[in-house]
């Protein structure tokens, strides 16, 4: 889970494994040395790393239509949120704090 609450997305995976990969790094290529140099992460890497992995879980994300994206305006997000805090305090729904 992130920090968010939910799984964590395919691409997200990739970056936290090149992450790591590049942290392994630093103590690893100093001067004098031959440097330690990975291969890039395969286009398959997450797919494979999941299916070694099956207690993990991941979300895919959805791209937003443009159509959804040109109706947003202000007052309409004003509206929902104004409406969400409405029914938050209504029914006493409190977010998780850490």
């Amino acid at each position: 889970m992130t920090v968010t609450g939910y799984p964590p997305t395919e691409n997200l995976i990739y970056k936290i494994a090149y992450e790591l990969r590049q942290y392994r790094l630093i103590g690893i290529n100093v001067d004098g040395i031959q440097p330690v140099v990975y291969e890039a992460i395969g286009p398959d890497w997450v797919k494979q790393f999941m299916k070694h992995h099956p207690q993990l879980k991941m979300v895919y994300s959805k791209t937003i239509e443009a159509s959804q994206v040109k109706d947003i305006t202000y007052d309409a997000l004003e509206r929902f949120y104004n409406e969400l805090r409405y029914v938050n305090n209504t029914f006493k729904i409190h977010g998780k704090t850490a």
